[in-house]
């Protein structure tokens, strides 16, 4: 990309070379999660969507563009809605989990775990 810029303090000699962040799209209310919830199957998007009740549901997402550590989600997911971010390998569709929120994961070692109340 090339661009002109004012210079009348000469920080920059002819040819010089900087970064820059251009803003190519503004997105009202855009929904973002963590990265690191987003996965991937054949190409398919995907996240762990966790209920009120800690029903675990497998729910397909269309995402945008990372921003930093987090990830914008176009479709898939309603505002309010909680999305798992670790323990994939114990989560299934459909499964009862007993999730924990922000400040309970910064206080203990354990993320959303399986229900004991199913045996």
């Amino acid at each position: 990309m090339r661009a002109e810029m004012p210079n009348p303090e000469s920080r920059l000699l002819p040819g010089e070379k900087t970064k820059v962040k251009v803003l190519l799209d503004v997105l009202e209310g855009a929904m973002t999660v963590p990265v690191v919830a987003v996965r991937d199957e054949d190409g398919a998007k995907y996240v762990f969507v966790v209920s009120a009740d800690g029903i675990v549901e497998k729910r397909n997402v269309s995402v945008g563009a990372p921003v930093g550590k987090r990830i914008v989600v176009k479709s898939g997911l309603a505002p309010g809605e909680m999305v798992a971010t670790d323990k994939f390998d114990l989560l299934f569709d459909g499964e009862k989990v007993s999730p924990l929120g922000a400040e309970d994961k910064n206080n203990s070692k354990k993320s959303a775990q399986p229900s004991e109340d199913k045996k």
